[in-house]
Formats: C-alpha cells, sequence, structure tokens
C-alpha cells in the first residue's frame, strides 16, 4: 500500500493556521520545543500532520 505524500508547510503557513506568530515558532525551535520541524536545504518545514499530531498529544488534562 502506497501512502499519501505528507503535507510540508512554511512557518508563515503553521503561523496562520495555528494562530502562532512566526517569532514564536522561530524561538520554539531554539530551544528545541513545539511543533516537530525540518530543515531542507535552508528552507524550514513543518509536516501538517505531525503539527496536529503534537497539539493532540499535548492537550491540556489529556
Amino acid at each position: 500500500m502506497i501512502s499519501p505524500t505528507p503535507t510540508y508547510l512554511t512557518e508563515k503557513q503553521v503561523s496562520k493556521l495555528f494562530e502562532i506568530s512566526v517569532f514564536t515558532l522561530q524561538k520554539h525551535r531554539q530551544k528545541r520545543i513545539g511543533f516537530p520541524w525540518y530543515k531542507i536545504g535552508r528552507s524550514i518545514r513543518y509536516r501538517l500532520d505531525e503539527c496536529l499530531a503534537f497539539l493532540q498529544n499535548a492537550k491540556a488534562g489529556a
């Protein structure tokens, strides 16, 4: 079975989608907290499915 190609987002797209500032995303990367991310060349990318899973696991009271 072939798995679907994951959707990669830029930090601007993640910022807009999850209402988190780009600055906060950058600080989280420096501190190695927050959404999982990938460095592809000089670009930072986030996988949508991993961001959603991160939020699901980070729910308060879970």
